[in-house]
């Protein structure tokens, strides 16, 4: 697997589902993203990258790198005849700085709004989360 020039990756759960999203950065302007929705005794939903929605905004710099302090996410998908819906803005609360080896790393810690659907159930997302950012380049 080629990773590119870095990542973007989180976790969104609710007391019944557990997101998993991430966008690989393969170039500048190229990119692939990925979800996984598992659902607690339920099994798991791989969304198509084509219905995943990644918006990063309200930058600022830190280590001298240009890092977004808001994430919104937005799926709607139909897997195996089971209509999925996300909506989650995810606003950093803290942001860690480290690096991996050279890379340089950034731990968030997002306050999270949002809901995700499975089928006709509904959950909200109003707590605290976590993603992160990995730069090679």
């Amino acid at each position: 697997m080629n990773y590119g020039i870095g990542w973007y990756w989180g976790k969104v759960t609710t007391s019944t589902y557990s997101l998993v999203w991430a966008q690989i950065e393969k170039s500048n302007h190229r990119f692939e993203r990925y979800a996984v929705v598992n659902v607690d005794g339920g099994g798991f939903y791989n969304i198509s990258p084509d219905k995943i929605d990644i918006t990063f905004d309200d930058f600022i710099r830190s280590h001298l790198r240009r890092t977004p302090t808001t994430i919104t996410l937005r799926i709607q998908d139909t897997v195996d005849g089971v209509p999925i819906d996300v909506d989650v803005k995810m606003k950093a609360e803290g942001i860690h700085y480290n690096a991996v080896i050279t890379a340089p790393y950034w731990r968030y810690h997002v306050a999270s709004e949002g809901t995700i659907s499975i089928d006709s159930r509904r959950e909200k997302v109003n707590k605290t989360q976590i993603m992160e950012i990995l730069r090679f380049s």
